[in-house]
């Protein structure tokens, strides 16, 4: 029998994509988790409208990535996980240009 699942999802990107996906991966997510953790404060004091959908789609991401530790990516659950990361990065630059727009006047 050949074992081709690793049940892991990090594994499963380098084993099929190789280690520079892997990395790429990596660095997408690095940069997502920054202007997240940039927007948390801002997003906090400013009371914004879109407080409550950034903490939803960070909560979704973050847990979806350390599901990844225990199975492989699925092609049911995986582009909803895309979708969702998109829609993230959207919402993090949406609060940031309402931060710099407010903070300008």
């Amino acid at each position: 029998m050949v074992i081709d699942k690793p049940h892991n999802m990090y594994l499963q990107i380098a084993l099929q994509s190789g280690i520079i996906a892997l990395l790429s991966f990596a660095l997408i997510l690095a940069f997502y988790y920054t202007s997240c953790f940039k927007n948390i404060k801002r997003a906090r004091d400013s009371n914004s409208e879109h407080y409550s959908i950034f903490v939803a789609i960070l909560s979704g991401v973050t847990n979806y990535l350390i599901c990844g530790f225990f199975y492989d990516s699925s092609i049911s659950v995986a582009p909803v996980f895309w979708v969702f990361l998109g829609i993230g990065i959207c919402i993090n630059n949406k609060i940031q240009t309402i931060q710099d727009h407010k903070n300008s006047k």
